[in-house]
């Protein structure tokens, strides 16, 4: 499906949502002098609880109930905004979404309630981040105001590889080792491209560099002084 495709598909089911919600309203309105309370239980045939919309301090909730007696879907007021979760069979949070004054997050959990992957749109733009069975950040992606990046981290969470797009057209891919030194560049700017190589201690080692001149290859010491270079 292309994005376009996505598009029309979202905007067909908004506004299918917004009809079913005025639809909603209307009977909502027709009903509000009817009937008045802080507490609503909608049972089943057999007696069994199925919905419960009730009014807390923080403000309204509803919490709908599977037939195995768990909730399956909760929406409710909370006191920076609203939120909604869906649960699974068991009763375990698999996905929520709220949204307060610092924007919307949707969290997607496994079955064992870990959290693996967040989604969030702030004033600096989306993001998103994929986390392990151990709830270990390993991938992380946004698109801020300077330009879109992406990071990928190691086993215990550390960033290994960085890739980022400037806004203003440079580029670079930054390798780190498992002591957070950096240990490889490789960059395009406006003069061209560039690979740059550093030692344990983040001296650099070897560069390479192409522009509108050509080519150029120089080789450094372990204090970062050249000791041979082409041309």
């Amino acid at each position: 499906m292309t994005t376009e495709e996505r598009l029309a598909t979202l905007e067909r089911e908004q506004a299918e949502m917004k009809t079913k919600l005025a639809r909603l309203e209307k009977s909502l309105e027709a009903q509000r002098r009817e009937v008045r309370a802080q507490s609503f239980v909608l049972v089943d045939e057999n007696g069994k609880p199925r919905a419960d919309l009730s009014l807390s301090e923080e403000g309204p909730g509803l919490v709908l109930i599977g037939e195995n007696g768990k909730p399956c879907a909760m929406l409710v007021k909370l006191k920076n905004g609203p939120g909604m979760a869906m649960f699974d069979e068991k009763g375990n949070a698999r996905a929520m979404l709220t949204v307060d004054m610092g924007g919307a997050k949707l969290n997607l959990c496994d079955k064992n309630g870990k959290h693996r992957i967040l989604m969030g749109v702030d004033k600096s733009g989306p993001g998103v981040s994929l986390l392990d069975e151990n709830g270990t950040l390993r991938v992380e992606q946004s698109a801020g105001k300077s330009g879109p990046s992406l990071k990928l981290c190691d086993v215990n969470g550390e960033e290994r590889a960085g890739l980022a797009v400037m806004k203003d057209g440079r580029s670079g891919l930054s390798l780190r080792d498992e002591n957070d030194r950096e240990r490889a560049v490789l960059a395009l700017n406006r003069n061209g491209p560039a690979l740059l190589l550093r030692d344990e201690k983040e001296n650099p080692r070897a560069g390479l560099g192409v522009n509108k001149y050509g080519a150029a290859l120089g080789l450094y010491d372990k204090k970062g002084k050249v000791f041979w270079s082409a041309p």
